[in-house]
C-alpha cells in the first residue's frame, strides 16, 4: 500500500473493460437498451485517438482488456481503427471482445484475427431458435 492507502499499480494487476460504442443494434428483452431511458439516449463512439491515448497510460499493468461490457462494439464506425490500435499493444497479456454478433462478416472476422484479440465472446440469447426468437424477435431493429 501507498501512502493514500490505495494498492500500488502493478504490471499485470489491472482489467480494463471499454464500451467503444453506447448503442446495440438490437433491443432483447432482458437488455437495457430496450429501456427508454437508455434507448433515447445520444449515441457515442469512443474516437480512436481517445482509445490510443487511455490503452497508453494504461497498458504497462493491464492483464486484461475487454472491448465492450454493456454495448455492442461493432456498432462503432471506429471498430477496425481500434482493432489496428489494440494490434500495437501486444504487451496486454489477454483481450476480448463481447458481441451478439449479428454484425459478425469476413471483414469484422479478419479484422479481429488479424488483431491481438484473444478471444470473441457470442451473446446467443437463447439455446434453441423459438427461445432466440422470442427474445430478439418484436424489440430488434430493422438492421437486425
Amino acid at each position: 500500500m501507498n501512502e493514500g492507502g490505495l494498492a500500488e499499480l502493478r504490471p499485470n494487476s489491472l482489467t480494463a473493460i471499454f464500451d467503444i460504442s453506447n448503442t446495440c443494434n438490437c433491443r432483447c428483452l432482458m437488455c437495457h437498451f430496450r429501456l427508454p431511458k437508455t434507448r433515447l439516449q445520444p449515441v457515442n463512439f469512443m474516437l480512436p485517438g481517445i482509445f490510443k491515448t487511455i490503452l497508453s497510460s494504461l497498458s504497462p499493468f493491464l492483464k486484461r482488456l475487454t472491448l465492450s461490457a454493456a454495448s455492442e462494439p461493432l456498432t462503432s464506425p471506429y471498430f477496425f481503427e481500434i482493432l489496428k490500435i489494440l494490434r500495437q499493444f501486444d504487451e496486454v497479456p489477454f483481450t476480448n471482445i463481447l458481441t451478439n454478433g449479428i454484425l459478425m462478416d469476413r471483414r469484422y472476422a479478419d479484422a479481429i484475427i488479424d488483431s491481438n484479440v484473444s478471444e470473441v465472446c457470442f451473446s446467443v440469447h437463447g439455446a434453441t431458435k423459438q427461445i432466440y426468437e422470442h427474445i430478439i424477435q418484436e424489440l430488434a431493429l430493422p438492421n437486425c
